[in-house]
């Protein structure tokens, strides 16, 4: 996979795509492993988009699966 392939989201838009959510529960996802740690660039924080792909998708699946 290219890099280019792979873009970086910002967290205001990794908010989005987890459904809304705050600030905080990004934080919290991401200190209990659920989300990978961000990358920061000059203060502020990205991710890959396929990790975030792959982190919400085992998630759900975990949620699923104890239903």
């Amino acid at each position: 996979m290219n890099i280019s392939d792979d873009p970086l989201i910002s967290d205001p838009e990794l908010r989005r795509i987890a459904g809304n959510v705050t600030p905080m529960t990004i934080w919290r996802w991401r200190k209990a492993g659920i989300l990978p740690p961000a990358l920061v660039i000059n203060g502020r924080n990205y991710s890959r988009k396929s990790a975030i792909d792959k982190a919400l998708a085992e998630a759900i699946q975990k949620v699923e699966e104890a239903a």
